[in-house]
């Protein structure tokens, strides 16, 4: 079982990830929330790590920041990184549709 530890170390990483991402985009947190969808309120809160980010809200971050989710399968103890293709070609179809 994964211990409180190692969720809150990922956690700084996606964030610290985003945060380096946006700024070697040159986006402000306003211009990303808008290209995101989500409020800046909500992005300003998910920077600072006082707002645990809903998944939702991770994955349109992701998609504005042109970047692809990957999970990790566990395999014998062993990490197997496993793209999440299908989910953001199914996010892109869904945008150009409503977009």
């Amino acid at each position: 079982m994964i211990n409180q530890e190692a969720i809150d170390e990922a956690r700084d990483s996606i964030v610290d990830f985003i945060i380096q991402r946006r700024k070697n985009m040159k986006l402000t947190q306003i211009q990303l929330a808008k290209r995101a969808g989500v409020s800046t309120r909500t992005l300003q809160r998910i920077e600072s790590e006082k707002y645990i980010a809903q998944a939702d809200n991770l994955l349109k971050i992701c998609y504005a920041l042109d970047c692809y989710f990957f999970f990790a399968e566990k395999e014998n103890d062993t990490p197997v990184l496993v793209a999440t293709d299908d989910l953001f070609i199914a996010i892109q179809k869904r945008q150009k549709k409503t977009g």
